[in-house]
């Protein structure tokens, strides 16, 4: 009888080890597209700046497709990161049949037009900003998980570097 309960256990972690393995591969995949989307290597992504939904480790804040999303965007550097008006914002939802990102319309209209300035960690000054979104989604009864990216530039004394940097954040969207 125990080798029966020993073979079935084997049989079960085998499966588990295999499952595992597939989901492993299809998240591989999902991120060489999305590397192929974004201007900035993806060691580098997260690194500068970083991107979140405020209250979402404490289960606050879910939003809902129809809704405005808030995020917080906060400068981890010793830089001035500078972002377009839109921040340079983009959604994008995986498509794991064609196994592609597929652009979501940011339909929130930035006022005034002018850059975000993030000044550096630790300063006494703006370091997080809050960036708003409305992604164009249409009406479903299933949450959807939506990929946020933002893309900004280093500034040293008052003019713009070569090296841009950015942030993503993966959330789900409520029905």
């Amino acid at each position: 009888m125990k080798k029966i309960k020993f073979y079935k256990f084997i049989i079960v972690l085998s499966l588990l080890i295999s499952l595992a393995a597939c989901s492993n591969k299809v998240s591989k995949q999902k991120e060489d597209a999305f590397l192929k989307l974004i201007p900035i290597p993806m060691g580098d992504m997260n690194d500068e700046v970083k991107l979140s939904l405020p209250g979402l480790e404490r289960g606050f804040y879910k939003p809902k497709i129809g809704e405005f999303i808030t995020l917080e965007l906060n400068n981890q550097s010793n830089k001035v990161i500078v972002f377009p008006a839109d921040y340079g914002l983009k959604m994008y939802l995986y498509n794991n049949e064609d196994q592609t990102w597929i652009i979501v319309k940011n339909l929130e209209k930035y006022s005034p037009e002018e850059n975000k300035q993030i000044s550096p960690l630790g300063e006494g000054s703006l370091s997080q900003l809050l960036v708003s979104a409305l992604p164009g989604l249409d009406k479903t009864s299933n949450p959807i998980d939506m990929r946020v990216v933002v893309i900004g530039t280093i500034y040293k004394d008052g003019t713009p570097t070569d090296k841009q940097v950015g942030a993503y954040t993966d959330i789900t969207i409520q029905p």
